[in-house]
This record gives C-alpha cells, structure tokens and sequence, in this order.
C-alpha cells in the first residue's frame, strides 16, 4: 500500500512526500509486517526566472526477499549431503575394484534458513541542484545510500579455529550453513551531468559520477574468510566503478535519417585475491594472504560504442521505422572475470570478456 502527493507550498517551493507499506508472508520470512518507507523531496528555485533549482530527497526502499532464495533453503534443511569415496554400482556400498578396505562415508552437511530473517532495505538521500541555460541543463547531485538486512550465510557448525584440530562443536556435521540477512552496503557518490535539447537537427547529453561501494557480502553464499570477523570482510563491492562516464547523441541527417550514438566506459572492477586453498581449516576456500582484504585487486577498465540508424516512412497515420543497430562498434575486447587465485598460472589475468561486435536489422510498424 502506498500514498504520495505533491504540494506547492510558495511559488519557489515544492514538497512532494509520501508513505509506502509492503507485507511479506512468505517461507523464511512469517508475518513481517514493519516495513514501513517513507520517502519526501524538496524542490526549491531560488531566482526568479526559474533558472536554478536545488533540491533534496530521503527514503527509505524495501526489496523483495527472493523467494527462490528461502524455497532452496528450506529445501535444503530436509536434505543430507555425504560424500561416498569409490562407492559402489548400482549399491553405493556394493562393490567397487577400485576400493580397498571398507567403504569410506564423509561427514555430511546441510543447509538451514536463519529463524530471523529480514526483508532487505535501502536508506537513501541526496541533495543536488540543476540550472537551465537556453537549451542547456546542468546538474549535480550528492548521493548516499545504506543498505541493511543483506542476504549472506555463515556456517553454524564454525570450527575452533583455535585449536589444532579445529574441533565442530557438533561432531556428528561438518558444515550447517544458515542463510541469514545481516549484510550491510555503504555507497557515496557525485553525480553530474549536462544535456543539450534538440535544436539545429542534434542533441546531446554527458553524465559523470565519482562513487564509491562498500560491502560487507555479495550475494546469497558469500561465506567469510572468518566469520569470527565479519568486520573484516567490508571492501569494495564487486560492482564497484570509482568512474562511469556515458555521452549520447542524436543528429538528425539528410534523407530523413537519425544517427543515434551511445558511449559508455567505466574504471576497473575489483576483485578477490585469494590463497585458493583452506588454509584455516572452515572447509572454505575463501582465504586470503596475510595482510591482503577483500576485492582489493582491480581488474582493466572498460568502454563500448553503440549506433543507430533510423528512418521513418509514414503510410496516411500509420508508421515504418527502419533501423540497423550495432553495439559495441569498435569490437572493443572488455575483459571480465580476472583470477584472484594466487597460485594460478593465470592468476591476475581475465578468463572472459565482454560481448563482440553485434549488428541487428529491424522494422517497426506503428498502428
């Protein structure tokens, strides 16, 4: 349920507020019923022309849990999974030629959904402003946002990590992850930007923005190098570029055609830099070197140049439009995905890229 309006409170000031409630009921999550988002932004014109604005927002953005997410755990905790070391076929404790002595049977592990989940939510807030000169708009907007109750697990059957043996406290279980929502997210960011509206056949339009990404999970299995400090595990976050730049443009050109152009490049993706192998004993291989914190590698940065060309024929009201469109003009190789383990050949390489050139012909008939 939501409610919002608009009040012009003065000529120069426009407050626009409103109250936002989701219900969720779903496995996982019973009867979570406080989900209450506010939201309320201010728009203030200072001169009289109207030529400058500064404006402020804040609220707050409930996601959805995924219900894949709590399904597959709640699964997962009827499930046992062991490990048979050269079992038999089609017995797994029947015969095998291959096995000497008796049959091996690891411990096994489960998976679990912690009784206190969260649905996940976003504080944000800004202040900006934005001035018009003739056909030009500027604008610049400070950004900040905090995210809370953030999907990751943790293994309640933690090892002592202090002990040589690294004794369970349960012995009978190796690993009972728990997905839980104690995540966290942190982001700052300097957005600015200018357009040009269309006039003399052309328009164009230029954003920048300066930010910055913290986290202290990425997704749903994020499991921490330990979890005895999780405070140790904030870094940048995976999709954090300190620099996106983006310009488009449209020009209109003879023969009733229109060129469309848009240009995208970011800075360096960080990522993981790990030992690949279970060096403290938690069954995962997340560990990093001594000294070395999460994603705190960067990989090459990226660009990509797309067009269009259009035309449009009219037929009496009805409509044509032709257009061939080509992403990634310039077959410009971002590579993607780099190799964090250190022990690798090919560690500190990328293992894939982007997408090649592609080049697609279509027609639209409006009616």
């Amino acid at each position: 349920m939501f409610a919002q309006d608009s009040w012009k409170v003065t000529p120069r000031l426009t407050v626009n507020a409103g109250l936002r409630w989701d219900y969720t009921d779903a496995p996982g999550i019973a009867n979570d019923r406080d989900n209450v988002a506010p939201r309320l932004g201010l728009a203030f014109t200072p001169s009289i022309d109207g030529a400058t604005t500064l404006r402020g927002s804040y609220g707050l953005f409930y996601d959805e849990m995924l219900f894949i997410v709590s399904s597959n755990a709640l699964r997962a905790a009827n499930v046992t999974q062991t490990l048979f070391a050269n079992p038999g076929y089609p017995d797994p404790f029947g015969v095998n030629p291959r096995r000497t002595g008796s049959i091996a049977v690891a411990i096994p592990s489960t998976t679990l959904l912690a009784a206190d989940m969260q649905t996940p939510v976003t504080e944000q807030a800004s202040v900006g402003t934005r001035h018009l000169r003739g056909r030009l708009a500027l604008t610049a907007d400070l950004v900040w946002a905090r995210g809370r109750h953030l999907l990751r697990s943790f293994d309640l059957n933690y090892p002592d990590l202090d002990t040589p043996s690294r004794p369970r406290p349960d012995p009978t279980m190796q690993r009972v992850l728990v997905r839980e929502s104690k995540g966290h997210s942190w982001y700052r960011g300097l957005q600015v930007g200018l357009q040009k509206r269309h006039s003399v056949r052309h328009a164009y339009g230029i954003s920048y923005t300066l930010s910055s990404t913290d986290r202290d999970t990425e997704d749903t299995d994020f499991l921490a190098q330990d979890q005895r400090n999780y405070a140790a595990e904030r870094g940048p976050a995976s999709s954090d570029a300190r620099h996106r730049l983006s310009a488009s443009s449209s020009v209109d050109l003879p023969l009733g055609l229109r060129l469309a152009t848009l240009l995208t490049a970011r800075s360096g993706l960080p990522y993981n830099v790990t030992t690949g192998a279970d060096n403290n004993g938690d069954l995962a291989t997340t560990d990093r070197p001594f000294g070395v914190s999460r994603n705190s590698a960067r990989g090459s940065g990226a660009w990509q140049l797309d067009g269009r060309v259009s035309r449009i024929v009219g037929i009496g009201r009805r409509r044509i439009e032709v257009l061939v469109e080509v992403f990634n003009v310039t077959n410009q190789p971002n590579w993607a995905v780099f190799d964090g383990v250190v022990t690798n050949a090919t560690f500190g390489k990328p293992t894939s890229s982007g997408e090649p050139r592609q080049v697609q012909v279509g027609a639209r008939f409006d009616f």
